[in-house]
């Protein structure tokens, strides 16, 4: 099975790239460097600690690079023509995308079978930081990850699986975003042993459109940071 992989190159993505390449193997990793960049500021604390926590949980010997996973290509941009030429020349069966800018349909027609990991519910939460979304708005259900195929609308296409878990009082905000790494990484394997096995997704439409949400300002990941502990703290 032919699998290519295009992500960025933060450490909890090498981590995700590491673990899925040991049960299905990438013959080629597409490494977007840079982002789409909002109009204010998005920065908080938090996230700081988050990175360092990830990069301790996930690589107590050292950070890798995505080199070290598989053969990586370097672009800045997952549509620029460099990126094109790569997933052409390596005719993947199945194109997964995580954590990159929205694939235009030039990406799209490159490969039958692609399929996206959303942080989030896309029938309540579709677009960006869906879980700091969610506890922005007080919703402490369980929090849900998603693995989808991938149309020309985001975060809209038929859901293959998804993994959920609940809060714990030992779950600090900060370790979230690795929570649903491994939640990734989980969902990932299972939907390649069936593609595997079919030949193909086994899907289902979704049954509504989520809202969706952009970057979440400095300000309101304030709150809901204040909101989180609140809860943990009561339970």
């Amino acid at each position: 099975m032919r699998v290519a992989l295009l992500t960025t190159s933060l450490s909890c993505r090498i981590y995700f790239a590491e673990k899925v390449n040991n049960v299905h193997p990438f013959g080629l990793v597409v490494v977007e460097e840079t982002a789409v960049k909002p109009p204010f500021d998005t920065a908080h604390p938090f996230e700081t600690e988050q990175e360092s926590y990830e990069n301790s949980l996930f690589f107590k010997g050292g950070l890798p690079t995505m080199e070290n996973v598989a053969a990586t290509v370097r672009v800045s941009n997952i549509n620029d023509g460099e990126s094109l030429v790569a997933i052409q020349n390596y005719k993947p069966e199945v194109l997964i995308l995580f954590g990159t800018r929205k694939a235009k349909p030039s990406i799209l027609r490159l490969c039958p079978a692609i399929i996206n990991l959303h942080r989030g519910d896309p029938e309540r939460y579709r677009g960006l930081d869906s879980h700091l979304w969610q506890i922005y708005h007080r919703d402490f259900s369980p929090f849900v990850t998603t693995i989808h195929r991938v149309n020309d609308i985001l975060d809209d296409g038929e859901i293959i699986l998804q993994d959920s878990f609940s809060i714990t009082k030992d779950l600090a905000i900060h370790k979230l975003r690795s929570r649903y790494v491994q939640s990734a990484v989980q969902l990932t394997v299972s939907s390649l042993d069936m593609f595997s096995r079919h030949g193909d997704f086994i899907s289902r439409p979704q049954c509504k459109a989520g809202r969706y949400y952009s970057f979440m300002p400095a300000a309101i990941k304030e709150t809901c940071a204040t909101n989180y502990s609140r809860y943990i703290e009561s339970l």
